[in-house]
């Protein structure tokens, strides 16, 4: 299927390898769920429906009806004309649409479908609506989605596990959810359709014999390298061509086993289209409250919701009768309104059998505590005959709604507790404005602020050394520059041409620079003191470049220099003011990810795909590669020189006393992050005193605490982490799903600087606050995400 550009990126693409597996599709065996409902005389609209073989299927089911296919990609749909003419099915046609806006009128179609479409679509639950839309009355919408976490296989060949996460990110990339599967009936729900009228199912496509394993590892292996999935790979720097071509390899390998065996689940709902309730004929819809607030429903929180609506009556037995001149509410002690409706309704949230539980609940308690009239008027309107409520039923109910209402109570009073303990352990006293610790503080959630402007996945991110200011870079292919401090949007910057891999604030001293680095192969500057204006371009690396840093403007030869690494495997060294490359490092055999330079600007340590960690002496004339580690299984993401401040809590990890080396104190210790799921920590002599392992997907950045103590990471598994180096690197803190997709970057706010940018006045919103002698840390970190939002952490 193919889609509006707006919507998402289909991410497969309709690549021959792709379409093996489209035309393979039947109705028996990717819409069997559906069948039983069928109707010789049904119309039926197949959404994405690609090379039109489950919709030409469904015809036959149809034989005195119709069946629509729609898509928009117009050659798939020639081959789905040509398919019908061969096959001699006249009852079907195909036609261009948008699955977002479909050209066709309310109430068309007796059942709509759509079969793996929902999982690439940026607004699933638009499409839903879509179709429910243009389902008619009593009519079904049916969705069937892969869900890519059930995917299992044997045996466990290695780098399988990387091509699925692989798989995960490239979907992110493009706006869709892997993960449909489990969803699609919650988006079903957002989308209009009642609990009561999804029903859902599950099934699996299994491949085991030799045929099978044959044709599915071959069309994966191919995909991978020939596809629009293995362009946008990498395109978005997701993957190289050779890391590629290696798992092309891996999906043969594993196709050659004679014991090979692949399966996974697909959810399914079919939802019925009900009768829109109507209120023409003047019969108000109801609906009973029994409060359960301790100040009855006339408490404001319960009041402010029933202002809103004219559909309630509510009654408290517990209260004095409370009655109310609005039109929109009556309320009664005991009785119900003598113009109660005819008929009860209860709303959608319980089940039929949850309903009839609570209606007995209510009437046996009534009884139980001597409100006969109540209870035989509320009996009377649920149609409960006397004689099928007797007295061993009333026994049965009487005490269960005191024991839900108990249960409920201890319920919210211990969630209560927790909350009141949590907001007095974290929030600053009212008299005594207490502040954490710099040198100790953690981030906490919720965060700060949440920054959202950017379409695609956030790749980067970078505070300013003066001011309130941080840069992001995104696959949209801007940058932004935003206010952390008031979480607004200040400006944002069009330039490349490609994602935006990293951004970093530096430069001479008096003269702060932007520094952007693209897949469009370009590394930009941007002066802020005049408007982020585009002041130079560099070109000179002929692959995506991934990482981008200034030397430390007190590293003297190196003053004005920018740092930059890329996929083609070297390392570059700009001279800002000229724009020329004054030196290339090269070493790494496979693309160069991550670069942190040290605080005086003598060293470099840089990672990358051929899972080597090296650190560069580029203090001299002929700068020297003088250590490089291995140790990781899988590729290096992320990189990070340890400050002087942590070297007392390494030293005590690696069994030393913290002795002037080579180094001579800038390059002590270092720690790298990794797919291999790891974060490791070396010291200056190429040993590795501590592995940490708790992430359970690749390791995507770093940052030590300036404080020293602790060492903050973040990874795929969308979660950010603090180890205590006090503690022997002990994980102390884990925030849970800070984003809704994998996290990508991660930033501590450096140190101010005591010197104003050129042209930047200190005053007002942004400025930079009054400097002191001693160092100062500011306790703020910002993440970025493949769910297009920055988070940020501060101390405030």
């Amino acid at each position: 299927m193919s889609r509006n550009p707006e919507s998402a990126t289909y991410t497969h693409g309709h690549h021959a390898s792709v379409l093996r597996s489209h035309t393979w599709r039947t109705a028996l065996n990717s819409a069997a769920y559906l069948l039983p409902h069928l109707r010789p005389d049904m119309k039926i609209l197949d959404i994405g429906c690609g090379p039109g073989t489950i919709t030409i299927d469904l015809a036959g089911y149809v034989p005195e009806g119709h069946v629509t296919g729609v898509d928009q990609a117009g050659q798939i749909l020639d081959q789905a004309r040509a398919l019908a003419t061969e096959r001699g099915v006249t009852n079907v046609d195909f036609a261009a649409a948008d699955a977002n806006r479909l050209d066709y009128a309310d109430e068309s179609y007796d059942v709509v479908i759509c079969h793996q479409v929902l999982q690439h679509v940026k607004d699933p639950v638009g499409v839903l609506r879509e179709m429910r839309r243009v389902a008619k009355t009593g009519g079904i919408v049916a969705a069937r989605e892969t869900d890519f976490g059930t995917m299992t296989w044997y045996p466990q060949v290695e780098g399988m596990n990387d091509w699925l996460t692989l798989y995960y990110k490239v979907v992110a990339h493009n706006g869709g959810e892997a993960n449909a599967g489990r969803m699609v009936h919650a988006w079903a729900r957002r989308a209009g359709f009642s609990a009561q009228d999804i029903s859902c199912s599950s099934s699996t496509w299994c491949y085991s014999t030799p045929d099978e394993i044959a044709w599915w590892s071959g069309l994966w292996a191919d995909r991978t390298v020939e596809s629009d999935f293995a362009t946008t790979a990498v395109e978005a720097g997701l993957a190289t061509e050779q890391e590629l071509r290696e798992t092309a390899e891996v999906w043969r390998s594993w196709g050659g086993r004679e014991d090979a065996w692949f399966s996974f689940l697909h959810g399914e709902v079919i939802c019925r289209k009900r009768e829109e309730l109507s209120r023409a004929d003047n019969v108000p819809r109801h609906v009973l409250i029994l409060s359960i607030h301790p100040y009855g429903p006339y408490h404001p929180s319960v009041w402010a919701i029933f202002q809103r609506r004219e559909d309630l009556v509510g009654f408290d037995h517990r209260h004095p009768p409370f009655l109310t001149a609005t039109k929109n509410l009556s309320l009664e002690s005991s009785r119900l309104s003598p113009r109660s409706p005819k008929k009860f309704t209860m709303g959608r949230l319980l089940t039929g059998r949850q309903a009839d539980e609570l209606h007995k609940s209510l009437i046996a308690y009534l009884q139980a505590n001597n409100m006969q009239g109540t209870a035989a008027a509320l009996r009377s309107e649920l149609g409960l005959e006397e004689q099928n409520f007797d007295a061993e039923t009333t026994t049965k109910y009487e005490s269960l709604l005191e024991k839900k209402w108990t249960s409920t109570v201890l319920d919210l009073e211990s969630r209560n507790a927790t909350l009141q303990s949590e907001l007095e352990l974290c929030a600053p006293s009212a008299s005594s404005k207490r502040v954490q610790d710099p040198v100790t503080w953690l981030p906490r959630s919720p965060p700060h602020h949440s920054l959202e402007s950017h379409r695609e996945t956030v790749n980067c991110v970078a505070f300013h050394p003066v001011f309130s200011s941080i840069a992001s870079g995104s696959d949209d292919c801007t940058v932004k520059i935003w206010d952390w401090e008031f979480g607004e949007l200040e400006r944002t910057i069009k330039s490349h041409t490609r994602a935006v891999r990293d951004v970093d604030f530096g430069g001479p001293k008096g003269a702060v620079l932007l520094a952007s680095c693209s897949s469009d192969l370009t590394i930009k500057l941007w002066d802020p003191a005049a408007g982020y204006n585009n002041i130079r371009t560099l070109q000179g690396h002929e692959h995506s470049i991934s990482a981008v840093r200034f030397i430390p403007p007190s590293s003297g030869k190196y003053a004005n220099m920018l740092v930059s690494a890329s996929g083609d495997q070297n390392i570059k060294i700009w001279d800002t003011t000229t724009g020329i490359c004054v030196k290339t490092l090269q070493g790494h055999t496979g693309w160069v990810r991550h670069i942190s330079p040290s605080s005086d600007g003598r060293f470099l340590l840089s990672t990358g795909n051929d899972r080597t960690v090296r650190l560069w002496d580029i203090s001299k004339t002929q700068p020297e590669n003088t250590l490089t580690m291995t140790g990781h299984d899988n590729v290096i993401n992320c990189c990070a020189l340890a400050p002087p401040t942590s070297y007392q809590y390494l030293a005590a990890i690696a069994g030393s006393e913290p002795a002037p080396t080579k180094t001579s104190g800038t390059a002590e210790y270092m720690a790298t992050g990794s797919r291999d799921k790891t974060i490791k920590i070396w010291d200056a002599r190429g040993t590795c005193i501590l592995t940490l392992v708790g992430h359970d997907n690749w390791v995507s950045a770093l940052a030590f605490h300036p404080g020293g103590r602790h060492l903050l990471s973040v990874a795929d598994d969308k979660t950010l982490r603090c180890w205590d180096l006090s503690q022997g690197g002990k994980c102390v803190k884990v925030l849970q799903d800070i984003h809704e997709q994998f996290i990508t970057c991660l930033r501590w706010a450096p140190e101010p600087v005591k010197s104003v940018a050129n042209g930047e006045s200190p005053g007002g919103r942004g400025s930079a606050k009054a400097e002191t002698s001693a160092p100062q840390i500011r306790c703020v970190i910002a993440t970025g995400s493949m769910d297009s939002s920055l988070k940020i952490f501060a101390n405030k």
